[in-house]
């Protein structure tokens, strides 16, 4: 009984503990997993106004982009040349 009690009490106390470890980032992302800093930028080691990614890697969402414009610029192009 005084076994089970020690660990239900330990169990509970790293439960309570645990999450003091965890610390949110605020500030919503966009459909990438993006965001500019708004709030606290220099507590979270970011210039006011900077723009990054927690959900993936921003040079490869920056050259997905440049991609689908050049994708569409050459669209464009051929659309007007008809």
């Amino acid at each position: 009984m005084l076994k089970r009690f020690g660990i239900l009490t330990l169990s509970l106390v790293i439960s309570l503990i645990l999450p003091l470890s965890v610390f949110a980032h605020p500030g919503r992302t966009d459909t990438n997993g993006c965001h500019t800093c708004r709030t606290n930028c220099e507590s979270w080691g970011l210039k006011y106004g900077e723009y990054h990614c927690h959900n993936g890697n921003i040079k490869e969402i920056v050259k997905a982009a440049k991609n689908t414009v050049k994708t569409e610029a050459k669209t464009i192009a051929k659309t007007k040349s008809k």
